[in-house]
């Protein structure tokens, strides 16, 4: 491994990290903002916890891959291709079940609210 190719993996965590943080930000202030305002909206608070979980999961991906190569770099332990392959499967399927039950349970809560109005309606 060159310097070169490190810099490259520690910008590409940088950028992971640099898009992740304000969505990370935004889906906080979401959360904190109707627990501030004590509305009944558990399904969107649970929507919101997931997608904190999962910013702060694809950010610990990108700056785990990086760390494990740079400890190698600088000879601090080997790199073991094979274990640092299974810890970031886990984190991206982690992220993976983290994104889609935060979907499908949006999906799952506006379809239910598009037939009550069509009731109402």
């Amino acid at each position: 491994m060159t310097k070169e190719q490190l810099k490259s993996i520690r910008n590409i965590a940088i950028t992971q990290c640099a898009t992740c943080l304000p969505a990370l930000f935004l889906w906080a202030a979401v959360f904190f903002r109707i627990i501030y305002n004590k509305v009944d909206l558990r399904d969107l608070c649970i929507i919101c916890v997931l997608m904190i979980l999962y910013q702060i999961v694809i950010c610990a991906c990108g700056l785990y891959g990086w760390i494990i190569i740079r400890q190698s770099y600088l000879g601090f332990g080997t790199y073991s291709y094979g274990e640092s392959n299974e810890v970031s499967a886990a984190l991206i399927n982690v992220s993976q079940a983290l994104f889609g039950l935060a979907f499908w349970l949006f999906v799952f809560n506006y379809y239910a609210f598009s037939l009550r109005l069509n009731f109402i309606i």
